[in-house]
This record gives C-alpha cells, structure tokens and sequence, in this order.
C-alpha cells in the first residue's frame, strides 16, 4: 500500500509545490530504476472516509491480536500478512 496527498485545489502554496516537486524527484534519484514499479502494476483508486478507514484498521489489529493469542506460534507480521492483504482489497 502507498500514499498520496489528497488536497483541495490551492491547497499548497505555490512555493510549496514546487519544494514537494523537488522532493519527489530528489527521492526518485536515491533509486536505481529497479526499485520502482512499471506504471502498469500500480492501481490508484479512491479511498474510503476517514470513519470507514479508522473502524477498518481497529478491526484489524483486533483480529490480529486475537488470532496471537490463540497461537502462540505465530509472530505478529505472520498473524498480520493475511488480513494486511485482505484489508487492502477491501479499500
């Protein structure tokens, strides 16, 4: 999962696009070309409100803490990998 700014229109000044322009091309540089996805593999969509996220992500951590708890085998990246992907799909 990535993210983005969502703003309104003019949300940032002038000045300040262009130093986030600046940014986004200084990153891009500390890369080899390898790193980066194909544009073909990124699927950008619209999330859900704010509300709907918080109550998607407290449910997670909920499962995931139960799903520890009942076996105490598993690590906490293990227990979140599945549902991690499962909540993705679902935004």
């Amino acid at each position: 999962m990535a993210g983005c700014f969502l703003a309104q229109p003019d949300f940032f000044s002038q000045r300040l696009q262009y130093l986030l322009q600046i940014y986004a091309y200084l990153l891009s540089m500390a890369f080899e070309m390898e790193a980066f996805y194909a544009p073909e593999r990124i699927l950008l969509r619209l999330t859900p409100e704010e509300p709907m996220q918080r109550d998607r992500i407290a449910g997670l951590q909920q499962r995931v803490m139960t799903l520890l708890q009942g076996d105490l085998t598993l690590t906490r990246l293990e227990a979140e990998r599945p549902r991690g992907n499962r909540l993705k799909r679902n935004f």
